[in-house]
């Protein structure tokens, strides 16, 4: 296959990508479910980001990876089963201490957990009945500034990884309110 083919073959590929994202994201179809459903959804989804976040900000400046291992209590190693990892309820729950060994977990879990669901739900409100594409993406930003906030406040450090994903967010995303959609659709 020669270039140009393929570099025509990845362009139409983009296109078509940009289009499915369009109209994921096209208003009429979020409009069909009431308003505060998205907004209890958001809230929802960003405390379930937020206890990612946590491994992000646990995990990161320490070199490890955020895929692997599953989340374990940073004491005994125990391995947290899935319904013992439940956004703001278990560490409620369990009063901030691990099942297996009850050593203490950081509030910084719970707190960060519930910000993140917090500012989903206000960008949410701000920003959906202009587009859910535009409030997607400025929860993500957010996300982004949590996890380096939290890193940066314990350890004085920023991971690189961070300006990476915000070059790369900036060359393919039009963040203004009246384009907001994936560059390119």
């Amino acid at each position: 296959m020669t270039h140009e083919l393929m570099t025509a073959d990845c362009g139409a590929k983009i296109v078509a990508a940009a289009n499915v994202v369009s109209n994921i994201f096209d208003p009429e179809v979020w409009s069909r479910v009431p308003f505060h459903f998205w907004s209890l959804a958001f809230f929802v989804f960003g405390c379930n980001i937020g206890s990612f976040l946590n491994v992000c900000i646990h995990r990161m400046p320490l070199g490890q990876s955020i895929a692997s291992p599953p989340s374990h209590c940073p004491h005994c190693k125990y391995s947290i089963p899935w319904y013992l990892n439940i956004p703001l309820v278990t560490w409620l729950w369990l009063r901030g201490k691990c099942k297996n060994c009850g050593a203490p977990i950081s509030g910084r879990y719970f707190l960060v957990e519930l910000m993140t669901g917090l500012i989903f739900l206000g960008c949410w409100n701000k920003f959906g009945r202009e587009s859910a594409w535009l409030a997607l993406v400025y929860c993500l930003f957010l996300a982004g500034l949590i996890v380096a906030t939290f890193i940066d406040a314990e350890h004085f450090i920023i991971p690189d990884e961070f300006d990476r994903i915000r070059r790369h967010v900036g060359d393919h995303v039009d963040i203004t309110p009246q384009q907001a959609r994936p560059r390119g659709s």
